[in-house]
């Protein structure tokens, strides 16, 4: 990186625009948090939106919305057995122990490539 530095009589001349700058940039910044801190103070005023759009599913029979996140925890089930389950994907032998319906997927397949096409878009 190299620093490349304005002449000493443009440097003069522009420190008095520079200083006005300054002093608005300053008096800017102080009223933009001004109006930052009353905007909170209003936004807690308000204490929330009057009414909302909700998706009827959301809506319980007593017209209020329903709150997922309080069911999901009052319906929270847990796993009670100690014992896992083993899934047995090989036998003693080595072998696979599902059946083999995915053999269109596998490579050995045989492909519905013509040659002939290929050649002409070439």
């Amino acid at each position: 990186m190299i620093e490349i530095k304005e002449k000493k009589r443009t440097t003069f001349v522009k420190a008095p625009f520079r200083l006005t700058a300054a002093v608005f940039n300053g008096t800017g910044h102080m009223f933009k948090g001004v109006g930052r801190g009353i905007q909170k103070v209003g936004r807690v005023v308000k204490m929330g939106p009057s009414s909302e759009w909700v998706p009827e599913f959301d809506v319980g029979v007593n017209g209020k919305k329903i709150d997922w996140d309080a069911v999901e925890k009052k319906h929270d089930t847990k796993i009670t057995s100690a014992t896992p389950k083993v899934v047995g994907v090989f036998n003693e032998k080595g072998q696979r122990a599902w059946s083999d319906r995915d053999s269109l997927a596998s490579t050995e397949a045989g492909a519905e490539y013509d040659e002939k096409i290929n050649k002409e878009f070439i």
